[in-house]
């Protein structure tokens, strides 16, 4: 149970003193990946189903993740009617995740609020 208090605050003071990892690009998958697992442990004991929500997203991402660096000349895939609902749900999600951790994690807040941004950002390009 210690573990699940830790892992935050480490992550925080990553956050504090590489503040370059608040400026998440789309190639920072593993950035993202980390921050998503760590938001889920923050949040494992006082909301367990948003925990879960953010450890399946992880998942996903790190399987994506690990598929473009099995294949490195593939494309991203282009944003069709099914991945932007996909996409506007993990904004939610992550916004959510965002409002419930910030009383405690202020810079992990930032970091998924920022998640969010580019995700929607993502989104208004294709349009």
């Amino acid at each position: 149970m210690i573990f699940r208090k830790i892992i935050p605050l480490a992550v925080a003071f990553v956050l504090v003193f590489n503040p370059g990892l608040l400026q998440a690009k789309a190639n920072d998958d593993q950035e993202q990946i980390i921050l998503l697992n760590d938001s889920a442990a923050a949040l494992e004991d006082s909301n367990p189903g948003l925990s879960k929500s953010l450890t399946k997203f992880a998942d996903e991402k790190e399987k994506v993740w690990d598929d473009k660096n099995a294949n490195k000349s593939e494309l991203p895939a282009p944003i069709t009617d099914k991945t932007k609902a996909k996409l506007q749900e993990r904004i939610v999600l992550l916004r959510t995740a965002a409002g419930r951790i910030e009383p405690t994690y202020p810079l992990i807040a930032k970091a998924l609020n920022k998640m969010a941004k580019d995700m929607n950002r993502t989104i208004e390009i294709e349009k």
